[in-house]
């Protein structure tokens, strides 16, 4: 029942991006656009994190806290991947979520969480038809 249940979370958030997408700024050459990863702590991840945060705790429906499997940002844009759980660890941990954030007007922005069920591309594949212009070092 849990695996249905995060399941159609994951629709309802490939839902969302409907009224969330926006054409990308114009952005640096894909070439000169190398990914960092932000430490933990520091202003970069903590506001990538958080802009992410309201779309996936208002479909889970509680607060969340989010395991950092990857996350790494290049020229205004990120990717994260991360698994919700509620705070402390205690109680529900969720599927993984792959989203694309842009950073525009100094405030971080989701752009897209990608449909991660097995019938869907890959994400990067995803990704790529949606921001040509998304810098390669984040299609991972």
């Amino acid at each position: 029942m849990r695996r249905i249940v995060v399941s159609l979370i994951a629709l309802g958030l490939v839902a969302v991006p409907a009224t969330v997408v926006v054409r990308p700024e114009a952005a640096q050459a894909q070439s000169s656009c190398a990914a960092s990863t932000p430490r933990a702590g520091t202003a970069t991840r903590r506001n990538v994190l958080n802009a992410l945060r309201p779309p996936v705790e208002q479909v889970l429906g509680e607060d969340v806290e989010f395991m950092v499997d990857r996350i790494r940002v290049a020229c205004g844009w990120a990717r994260v991947i991360v698994r919700p759980q509620t705070p402390g660890g205690r109680g529900n941990h969720y599927e993984a979520v792959d989203a694309v954030l842009q950073q525009t007007g100094g405030n971080w922005r989701l752009r897209q969480i990608a449909c991660t069920e097995v019938d869907c591309d890959p994400a990067a594949d995803q990704y790529r038809r949606l921001y040509p212009n998304l810098p390669r070092s984040l299609l991972f």
